[in-house]
């Protein structure tokens, strides 16, 4: 989702990485992005983003 802010927006993207080569498939990473947009004359660019990344048990 994103939400406008006073200078821009920010918003969250969520991610996982499967290995689908093992049976079943295996979670091998997941976690999220937290981004910073700001409107340039050339549309909206990411200013800032910061990677969260979640304990994953093997």
């Amino acid at each position: 989702m994103i939400m406008p802010t006073a200078t821009g927006a920010e918003g969250r993207a969520y991610y996982l990485l499967m290995d689908v080569t093992t049976r079943p498939p295996t979670l091998t990473a997941s976690g999220y992005y937290e981004d910073l947009f700001v409107r340039t004359p050339d549309g909206w660019r990411i200013k800032h983003r910061t990677l969260h990344s979640d304990p994953v048990n093997q």
